[in-house]
């Protein structure tokens, strides 16, 4: 015996495994919505930790750069991905919010080389640690133990620091001193240094407490080259900071004579030794020829 099974009731059947698969599948799609929000939250603070916590806080308080809470609800998304990606580029196009943070930060922040799905994370990420659910709970800066204050530097930090600045005394691990690449017009310093990266004579005065930030870990390609294999020890950083924070104070670039006048005294001075070495080498030589004293001969017998 045939059994025929009625075309709506398979046409129903039909429908409802349709209906199924898609809601089965828009489950899918909702759950990896989800999950991505939550793997773009940690990519987003993976790269904070990398790039940004050198010079921001969130709700830490100002360092070398703004504190970032709550930036979001302060700029644009677009602003925000062009100003990180490009802080120079928006400061060169005449941009008043970036020059405003200019004028208040004096340093321009490096350029990110971030896509602006990766800035999207980390916004997402401050956003995250911004929000009201966690304005109540302890910052991250609280669980760790308290550094000490540049305010409370003794002689001897500011005096070592100053050694480790110029060489004079080695980096623990073997770092490269910080005038190779860097000036700093200090009077126990005198001439000198390099020309690769800025003059540090009022860094502190531009970064206050985010220079010991920037030295622990540095945000600038070369540096951060430099220092990969070799990184300071937090004592180390500290007395660096100290010791700039003296320059800075004392105003060293108008007290001390500047650079170009001690080499120019230099030279003058190194010119002149020259000179009295040369004399005495040739103290005995022969002054006048061997014709003349023929001549002379000549003339007496006459």
């Amino acid at each position: 015996m045939q059994i025929t099974i009625p075309r709506i009731r398979n046409g129903a059947c039909r429908f409802t495994m349709r209906t199924q698969i898609k809601a089965f599948l828009a489950l899918l799609v909702g759950a990896a919505s989800l999950s991505g929000i939550g793997v773009a939250t940690a990519d987003g603070e993976a790269i904070f930790n990398q790039r940004c916590a050198v010079c921001h806080s969130i709700g830490g308080g100002r360092m070398a750069g703004p504190d970032l809470k709550d930036v979001n609800a302060s700029y644009p998304e677009q602003w925000l991905i062009n100003f990180t990606q490009s802080a120079k580029r928006m400061i060169d196009a005449g941009d008043a919010q970036a020059k405003k943070l200019l004028d208040e930060y004096k340093i321009v922040m490096p350029d990110q080389d971030l896509s602006a799905e990766e800035v999207r994370a980390v916004l997402m990420y401050i956003k995250s640690k911004s929000s009201p659910a966690t304005a109540g709970a302890p910052a991250a800066t609280e669980e760790k133990p308290k550094q000490r204050s540049l305010a409370d530097a003794s002689a001897e930090d500011i005096t070592s620091g100053r050694r480790l600045f110029t060489g004079g005394k080695r980096f623990s691990e073997g770092g490269a001193s910080c005038v190779s690449c860097h000036v700093a017009n200090h009077p126990k310093i005198g001439f000198g240094g390099g020309k690769l990266a800025r003059d540090l004579t009022d860094s502190y005065s531009r970064m206050q407490d985010g220079i010991k930030a920037i030295t622990a870990s540095p945000p600038f390609p070369s540096m951060a080259m430099a220092y990969r294999d070799h990184p300071l020890m937090d004592e180390e950083v500290f007395q660096v900071a100290a010791f700039l924070k003296q320059t800075s104070e004392t105003k060293s670039a108008e007290s001390a004579p500047s650079s170009l006048l001690y080499f120019a005294l230099g030279g003058v001075g190194g010119f002149g030794v020259v000179l009295l070495l040369l004399n005495f080498v040739w103290s005995k030589r022969k002054i006048l020829s061997t014709k003349h004293a023929v001549y002379e001969r000549q003339i007496k017998s006459i």
